[in-house]
C-alpha cells in the first residue's frame, strides 16, 4: 500500500478545518526552486515574487487536494480568525509575478496545475 502524499498529511495533522475566505496561491517548492534556478541564470538583479498563477481560499485548496485524490471528505470550512493559530494570517496573501513577467521569466504554472504535478510526484 501506498503511504499516505504530505499533502494529506499536512491537513490530517494541522486538525483544523481550513479558513474559507483566506485568499492565497498554494505554490509547490520545486517550482520555486525551477524559477529561482531559471532567474539565477540571469543578469537580472532586484526584488521579484514568485508564486503560482492564480488564486483559491485554504478550504479550495483542501478541497482540490481530497479531489485529485478520488476522495470523497466532507470539509467544513471556518472564519479565518477562528483556526487558532497564534500567527495572525492575512485575507489576501496573492502576490502578482509582474517583474517576472516584464523579463518574459515567469516559469510557474496555475496553483492547481502545481498541485497535480506535486500528488503524481513530478
Amino acid at each position: 500500500m501506498r503511504r499516505p502524499h504530505s499533502a494529506f498529511k499536512i491537513v490530517a495533522m494541522t486538525n483544523v478545518p481550513p479558513p474559507a475566505k483566506a485568499i492565497a496561491t498554494p505554490t509547490p517548492t520545486a517550482e520555486i526552486a525551477r524559477q529561482l534556478v531559471a532567474l539565477g541564470q540571469t543578469a537580472e538583479y532586484g526584488v521579484y515574487h514568485a508564486t503560482a498563477e492564480g488564486s483559491c481560499s485554504w478550504y479550495e485548496f483542501t478541497l482540490a487536494i481530497f479531489d485529485l485524490a478520488g476522495l470523497k471528505v466532507r470539509v467544513e470550512p471556518i472564519k479565518t480568525g477562528d483556526s487558532g493559530r497564534k500567527a495572525p494570517r492575512p485575507k489576501y496573501g496573492v502576490l502578482e509575478n509582474a517583474a517576472l513577467k516584464r523579463i518574459s521569466l515567469n516559469l510557474f504554472s496555475h496553483w492547481r496545475t502545481g498541485l497535480e504535478n506535486y500528488l503524481a510526484g513530478k
